[in-house]
């Protein structure tokens, strides 16, 4: 691979590339035989090695021995975007994982792929220690304040619905007749469960699948579990929309054919031109199915049976007929561009890309309410730019309930927590 032009390079040494190579994110200084002119304090910057092979994009700092933190193996194209990226995956990934308390870490450093950035929550506080140049620039400060104020805003409406008020009016409602009607007579078919069980396989084919190929071509794994449909549920979706497509259209082919056969009259056979227009309208159907559907509700049948979706639920016609552009080109090119599906970040083909959209796994199984699961109701946390905490110190418990408010800090006082490496 190419180390991008639009970026400065850090040539490292032999020992340096090796250390890379083997997985280690660091480079020291010791081991950096060149460093552009335009690589400034905390930039993005291209690693390369003695003979010009590109390994990565790095976080550079000019102040550290810790010269260069790698972050990525391909192109990037905005790092603000991919730490906003990083900073959901990890938020997720502690939601699955924390339960029973209010205080742990919810970003550590290069575990998360974030070099320099750790983030602990204690209650309704989020303490951030930033440790890098790069972290500390103004750009990446903001989208990772923007970023966790975003992905923490649902802690206000579980709380919300938490309050006594919310659950009395729900009361009363799940006490009418007609819902408890409805409620007792609502049934989970059984195509419903066969679906999900078959989206729950297809998911867990998607990772197994992806670790292979990934090992036979000597990628890195993914090191975070993702929200990102993988090739296997997506390929089952399409071959499951492409039945329902054939059904229909040999319906109006088996049709056309008996007219033409008994307006022909001579029943030998179907003329070529007849041919060439349905294999023409076979395309047209095919067409207006994906980009009708994509377009109307953001997933089609066979999307909707495997759970997945794009991440807009109503694309614009002119982007749904990029993507079916991009579909074409990958399938004209033997498969060449699903192989983004595969190798890439975000699970994107040249469809995705074509037409800027995501397949997101979709869960239809309604979560259980807040109010079921919530007994008190608690603060409500809030992070804002200007209004996060200094990091507390090793071991430091959180405030208790009783102190008094403190004074908001001035605009701006979300600086790092210790002088930037």
């Amino acid at each position: 691979m190419k180390a991008p032009d639009n970026l400065p390079k850090v040539v490292v040494a032999r020992k340096g590339a090796l250390r890379l190579a083997a997985g280690h994110p660091w480079v020291y200084k010791s081991d950096v035989s060149n460093v552009e002119d335009g690589a400034a304090p905390g930039a993005l910057v291209a690693v390369c090695d003695d003979r010009g092979r590109f390994l990565g994009l790095a976080l550079y700092s000019s102040s550290s021995q810790i010269a260069v933190r790698l972050i990525s193996t391909e192109p990037v194209s905005d790092l603000r975007e991919l730490v906003r990226e990083r900073i959901r995956a990890a938020v997720a990934y502690r939601k699955n994982l924390v339960s029973g308390t209010n205080a742990y870490r919810l970003i550590f450093s290069e575990a998360d792929q974030l070099p320099g950035l750790i983030a602990d929550r204690f209650d309704d506080v989020i303490s951030l220690q930033i440790l890098t140049q790069a972290m500390d620039r103004d750009e990446i400060r903001k989208a990772i304040v923007e970023t966790l104020d975003s992905e923490l805003v649902d802690e206000v409406w579980r709380r919300l619905l938490a309050g006594p008020q919310v659950q009395q009016m729900v009361e009363r409602i799940a006490a009418a007749p007609e819902v408890r009607q409805a409620i007792a007579s609502q049934s989970v078919g059984l195509l419903g469960d066969i679906g999900r069980q078959i989206a729950k396989l297809a998911r867990d084919l998607d990772n197994a699948v992806e670790r292979v190929l990934r090992k036979v071509f000597f990628r890195r794994r993914r090191p975070l579990p993702t929200n990102y449909a993988g090739v296997v549920t997506r390929g089952l979706a399409f071959v499951i929309d492409a039945v329902i497509i054939n059904l229909f259209f040999t319906v109006i082919a088996g049709a056309a054919t008996l007219l033409a056969t008994f307006f022909g009259g001579s029943g030998s056979g179907v003329p070529r031109g007849l041919i060439a227009v349905g294999s023409f309208t076979w395309l047209l159907v095919v067409g207006v199915y994906l980009g009708g559907f994509w377009t109307l509700a953001g997933q089609t049948p066979g999307m909707r049976f495997l759970g997945i979706r794009l991440n807009e639920r109503r694309l614009p016609p002119g982007r749904a007929f990029r993507r079916l552009i991009g579909i074409g080109l990958s399938f004209i090119t033997f498969g060449i561009g699903f192989l983004g599906i595969v190798f890439g970040e975000s699970r994107r083909s040249w469809a995705d890309r074509m037409g800027r959209t995501e397949v997101i796994y979709d869960e239809r199984r309604p979560a259980p309410a807040p109010w079921s699961t919530l007994s008190e109701t608690a603060p409500v946390p809030s992070l804002a730019e200007g209004a996060v905490a200094p990091p507390a110190a090793a071991g430091a418990a959180p405030p208790p309930a009783s102190e008094p408010p403190r004074p908001e800090p001035p605009s701006g006082s979300a600086g790092s927590a210790a002088p930037a490496a």
